[in-house]
Parts: C-alpha cells; sequence; structure tokens
C-alpha cells in the first residue's frame, strides 16, 4: 500500500478544517497592518508562495517566541515551523521543532488555543505517516483525540479520519472502516467549517475506493461501493481517484469495455497533474488489469514509467526508514538521557536520605545514653518494661484476632457471592447482583478488562464477565435474553474494542486477562 493512500484519500477531509497543514486556524482572516512573523508565514503559505518565502518569517518567528518577545502561543509557532519543515522534505529538523513544541504544552503559553495543541499532534501525525512509521502516527493520534475529547470534540471527526487513513495504509481494512464510521458519527455534535455533507462525501468516499481496491475480501461490497461512488460523482465532490476506482470496479464486475477507459482517462488526469504517487499507483493497477485480460501491449507500454516510479518510490521509502530509523534512536536516547538523570536525581536524593538519618539516629543515640546514665530507679524501668510487654502481646493478640475476624468475613462473603454468581440471575433487577457478587469473587479482572478497552459499555462489560466464566454463546442468549446472533454481533462489537486479532480465541484471551 503505497502513502496514496494516506496523503490523497485524507487530503480533502484535513485540508477542509486545515488540520494539518497549518497552525490556528482563527488567524488566517485577514492579515492586519502589523501582525507577527508566525501569522504572516502562515498567510503566505496558504495563499501559494514558495517555501523560501515564508520560511525565513517562520525562522524569525521561533527566535522571537525563544527570546520571550512573541506574544503568539510558543506551540503554534513551533508547531508550523516543523510542518513547514516537513512539507519541504526536512524530516529530521521537522521532528525537533515538533517535539519542542510538545515540550512546551505545559508551560507559560500567551494566547492559548487548544487548536494547537490538537494541530501539534496531527502534525507529528503526519510526519510519522510520512515516514511510515504506524506506532508512533497512531500515538500521536491518540494524543490529539484526547485533547479533542476533553475540549468540546473539537476537529475530532478529522482526527478519526486521519486515523482510518492510518489504518488503510497499514493494511487494517477493518479499522479503517471502522474509523470512518466513528468519523461519521461525531459530526453532528461538533462545529464545521465544512458542510456535514461535503465530510460525509469525502469519508466515505475514502472507503469506497478502498472497498473496490480490496474487493476480494470484500466481494459482496463492490456494487454498493461502485453505486455510492458515482452518486458523490454526480455532485461536486468527485476526483479523478474516485472515478479511477469505478472504473477498476466495472472490471472486476466483468465489463472491461466499460471499466478500462475510465480508469485509462482518470490515470491521464494525474499525468497532467504530475501526481507520481497516483500515477504509480493508477499504473499498477492498470498493468494488473492489462495482464489479466491479455492487453500485453498496452502493460508492455506502461511497464518503463511504472518501474521508474517504482525505484523513485522505493529510493524514497528507503530514505524515510533511515529518517525513521535515525528519529527512533534519537528518541530513545533521549528517553535513556532522562533515565540517567532521574537515575542521578534518585541517587542524590538518597545520599540526603542517608545523612539525615545517620543524623537522627546519632541524635537518637545520644538521647539514649542519657537517658539511660540519668535513670536512677532500676524498678521503675522494670516495672515499665514489663508494662510495655504486656501492651506488646495484648497488641498482637489483637492483630492476631482481628486478622482472623477478616478471614471469616472474607470467607463468608466470598461463600455468599458464590451462591448467587449464576449467570441465569443476569436479568432485569439482578443485574447489579450479579456485577456485585462477581467483583467480590474477582476484585481485580475487571479493573483489568477496562484497562485493555476504556470505552466498552456495561453490556460490553456483562458478555465479558459471562465469557470469562466460560458460558457458551447459547448460555448467554438465555442469560441476557436475546437472540443467538445479537450474541455474535455483542462478541464482534467486544472483540473491536479490545483490538484482539480475528487468529486469537476472543474467550481464551478474555479469561487470560
Amino acid at each position: 500500500m503505497s502513502i496514496h493512500d494516506i496523503i490523497f484519500r485524507s487530503a480533502a477531509a484535513t485540508v477542509t478544517l486545515l488540520l494539518f497543514c497549518c497552525g490556528n486556524p482563527n488567524d488566517t482572516s485577514g492579515t492586519p497592518p502589523e501582525v507577527s512573523a508566525n501569522v504572516r508565514a502562515r498567510e503566505l503559505r496558504l495563499n501559494g508562495a514558495p517555501a523560501s518565502a515564508y520560511l525565513p518569517l517562520q525562522e524569525q518567528a521561533v527566535k522571537e517566541v525563544r527570546e520571550g518577545k512573541s506574544t503568539d502561543d510558543p506551540v503554534d509557532v513551533l508547531s508550523q515551523m516543523g510542518y513547514f519543515l516537513t512539507r519541504t522534505g526536512d524530516y529530521l529538523r521537522a521532528i525537533e521543532y515538533l517535539q519542542e513544541a510538545a515540550d512546551s504544552i505545559g508551560g507559560n503559553r500567551k494566547n492559548h488555543d487548544i487548536r494547537g495543541d490538537i494541530t501539534l499532534y496531527g502534525n507529528m501525525c503526519t510526519l510519522y505517516a510520512r515516514l511510515g512509521m504506524t506506532e508512533e502516527a497512531l500515538n500521536a493520534n491518540s494524543k490529539a483525540i484526547d485533547i479533542s475529547r476533553a475540549n468540546g470534540k473539537v476537529l475530532l471527526s478529522d482526527l478519526y479520519s486521519f486515523r482510518s487513513a492510518i489504518y488503510d495504509r497499514a493494511g487494517n481494512t477493518d479499522s479503517s472502516y471502522y474509523y470512518t464510521h466513528r468519523a461519521i458519527d461525531v459530526i453532528d455534535s461538533i462545529p464545521l467549517i465544512a458542510t456535514k455533507e461535503e465530510l460525509v462525501d469525502f469519508y466515505l468516499q475514502n472507503m469506497y475506493i478502498s472497498l473496490i481496491e480490496n474487493y476480494r475480501q470484500y466481494p459482496d461490497s463492490l456494487d454498493n461501493a461502485i453505486a455510492m461512488l458515482e452518486k458523490i460523482e454526480k455532485g461536486d465532490n468527485g476526483n479523478a481517484t474516485s472515478r479511477f476506482a469505478i472504473g477498476l470496479g466495472y472490471v472486476e464486475k466483468g465489463n472491461p469495455g466499460k471499466g478500462i477507459p475510465m480508469m485509462e482517462a482518470a490515470a491521464r488526469e494525474f499525468e497532467e497533474q504530475q501526481w507520481g504517487e497516483s500515477i504509480h499507483w493508477a499504473y499498477k493497477l492498470l498493468i494488473g488489469v492489462y495482464s489479466r485480460l491479455g492487453i500485453t501491449d498496452k502493460a508492455t507500454a506502461l511497464y518503463p514509467e511504472y518501474n521508474r516510479l517504482n525505484d523513485s518510490i522505493t529510493a524514497g521509502e528507503r530514505s524515510n526508514a533511515v529518517i525513521a530509523a535515525d528519529i527512533r534512536y534519537k528518541a530513545s536516547r533521549k528517553e535513556a538521557e532522562i533515565k540517567q538523570l532521574n537515575a542521578t536525581l534518585m541517587s542524590t536524593r538518597q545520599r540526603r536520605i542517608l545523612m539525615w538519618v545517620s543524623i537522627v539516629l546519632a541524635v537518637a543515640a545520644i538521647i539514649a545514653g542519657s537517658w539511660w546514665i540519668i535513670q536512677k530507679n532500676r524498678n521503675k524501668r522494670r516495672h515499665l518494661n514489663n508494662r510495655i510487654s504486656e501492651l506488646i502481646v495484648s497488641q498482637e493478640q489483637l492483630n492476631s484476632r482481628l486478622q482472623t475476624l477478616v478471614s471469616e468475613i472474607d470467607n463468608s462473603s466470598i461463600e455468599s457471592a458464590k451462591g448467587i454468581i449464576t449467570p441465569s440471575l443476569v436479568k432485569n433487577e439482578d443485574v447489579g447482583k450479579f456485577r456485585r457478587s462477581f467483583e467480590a469473587l474477582y476484585p481485580e479482572w475487571l479493573g483489568r478488562l477496562r484497562a485493555q478497552a476504556p470505552n466498552l459499555t456495561p453490556n460490553d462489560e456483562l458478555l465479558c464477565m459471562l465469557l470469562y466464566l466460560k458460558q457458551t454463546p447459547e448460555e448467554i442468549s438465555n442469560c441476557l435474553g436475546i437472540t443467538r446472533m445479537s450474541v455474535n454481533s455483542a462478541r464482534y462489537r467486544v472483540r473491536t474494542k479490545l483490538c484482539v486479532p480475528k487468529e486469537i480465541d476472543l474467550d481464551q484471551y478474555i479469561r487470560s486477562l
């Protein structure tokens, strides 16, 4: 899967809210007579100026922030510098600025806008995705999502859409489609710059293109994907990528006479726009179609240019892999330095503690010696010691009795719980009793389950409890009063939220927590 999937399939939605292409969108409504270098650089970039025009301004903005002469949010300034460097391909410097911006989040900031924090992690996510660092990209995206959820779901639909694109590029189509639907689900709950219809078209367009590309994995979705893309094409949101996918869909349906011309026409559009990644993607699929249908002359004609593009992309990917390795190495070194610093601080703290303990012990020894010297009444001291011994014995007896009582209470509670934690009670008002009994028997298990998937619903947790008790689907159906099909749907939903791969047995996974 080429980077085409993440750049072109998510570009429309992300550009809509300027999430991953600039800083705070509130500052782009026109350039006042006197504005900061940060805002002027953003304006130049949005107006299509070359990097040589806006990069010097952004460097000036960074300098002013570091010298304490700027009123701009330092996170916004540093994040925008990182984004500009990402656009120019200077990835190593870009990550340095983005990490500096991340370090500035907890500092004393002027004109703090929460969108700047979300944009920072969006920019980091974009850079990591370009370098093929999927895990790092998802982590950055998760941080942006957490900030968005905590602040009125700002830009949340775009964040879900971009997460979908990352999973799509990594070949995890199920997760990709899941987050596409999550993006659509939250559209109604957030303020939009674009219309709802435009965003839904963008999100679904990406998903339907992927469904056609992966039609062998989802054969029943081919007709619907073609129909939905054709519907979008009739509006204002069509593009060459979707037209190419429609043509590919017709070929796979057995109508190459209609599909191949559409694919070829879309490929020519890519060529006119000089979109190297898209041309490579289109040529690869066209050569595959030509080869299957025996159109060897066209396949032969495309192969040299495809091979050249492939070599170029492969070289770029190798270069990105080297850069990614360097970034990971520097990150590991920084982490090791932090650990070493913490260890040094801990050692210093321990030495100070040892010094104070020594002083306290010395003082205690002096006091004890003085006390020993001035004690003349040995009988009183002996009586005191005997009394202390009696109190110690009494305390030990009380502790022993208390331990016995606690054990009896625990055993009684557990035996009581065992008597009532029967799956037949998992209905209506008995759900609470079942939950309390289950938690009494397995006090730590539910906490571990929630740590694995905080977004599980109470019904999801109830299903997991029954699976942990080794209940069969039929027994679960009877317990909950639902159909076997509903049980299977609930199992699939739990598997998705727990991110359990298909090859792993869900029941065993839950019982292993």
